[in-house]
């Protein structure tokens, strides 16, 4: 029996241009089973959604890195991992040296910081709403504690993103996860920071298991959580091997794929 739903944002619970379709809000307002988002954007970029939805209760962020439990005004952190601040300056460093025209910014809990203005500054802007601090990042790294819980770099530089796999490939840093996202994303969390591990905490806290939840997801960052789940939806965009994982498919995220697995599987 189904008591918990976990649903990932983009790509999933978001249209291609970042809204929320209203046969989506009454799909999971109307439920009467619980709903949780998991992202790998940070928690102030995610509460507008939570606020529309109404599922305020829980929240998991930076692909897992970061989870929070919401009670009256109180904010209460389940889990929290991020990178070693050493880690951070030094693939700061490295990456603007080798590959200086990649957008670098580093986001912490509440913050988003940047060294420069530019074209994945802009459209980082657009994707989440809000404005950067931009500073002399190492600087601030090494005279301010900051926990930074995830990199993104932005290029729309095909190459220049073959160029950063090989070179975490080689690297190989450890307590790190490297990989890109996106056509144009290239992102770094904590080893720890994976999504059924962020999933699993609201378990614990619920004294749920597996077998009581439904996955809805679309990316390869979604496939941990999706395996955790005895009910797991790929979303009709998402690529083969992962809706391989899914037991059941649903329709795109343009097409209210959301909406649509609520009507099909909680019947």
């Amino acid at each position: 029996m189904i008591k918990h739903i976990f649903s990932d944002m983009d790509g999933t619970l978001l249209t291609s241009d970042g809204k929320i379709t209203k046969e989506t809000i009454e799909a999971i307002t109307e439920t009467k089973i619980e709903t949780t988002l998991v992202s790998a954007r940070a928690p102030i970029e995610m509460k507008w959604a939570t606020d529309v939805l109404g599922v305020s209760k829980y929240q998991v962020s930076f692909n897992g890195g970061l989870v929070i439990r919401y009670e009256n005004d109180e904010e209460i952190t389940l889990f929290e991992k991020y990178i070693d601040p050493q880690i951070v300056l030094d693939i700061f460093l490295d990456v603007r040296k080798k590959l200086p025209n990649i957008s670098i910014n580093l986001y912490g809990k509440t913050e988003w910081l940047t060294d420069r203005e530019d074209s994945g500054v802009e459209h980082q802007r657009k994707v989440t709403g809000r404005k950067p601090t931009i500073c002399d990042i190492r600087k601030v790294l090494v005279q301010e504690p900051l926990n930074v819980f995830k990199i993104t770099m932005v290029t729309f530089n095909s190459l220049e993103l073959e160029v950063l796999e090989e070179m975490f490939t080689l690297l190989a840093i450890s307590g790190i996860n490297a990989h890109q996202t996106s056509p144009y994303h290239f992102e770094i969390t904590h080893a720890e920071a994976i999504k059924s591990n962020g999933v699993q905490q609201v378990l614990n806290e619920l004294q749920l298991t597996s077998d009581n939840i439904m996955v809805i997801g679309d990316g390869d960052n979604d496939i941990p959580m999706l395996k955790l789940s005895k009910y797991p939806v790929a979303m009709g965009n998402a690529k083969d091997h992962v809706k391989e994982i899914a037991c059941f498919v649903t329709k795109t995220n343009d097409e209210n794929g959301v909406a649509h697995s609520f009507k099909a599987l909680l019947k």
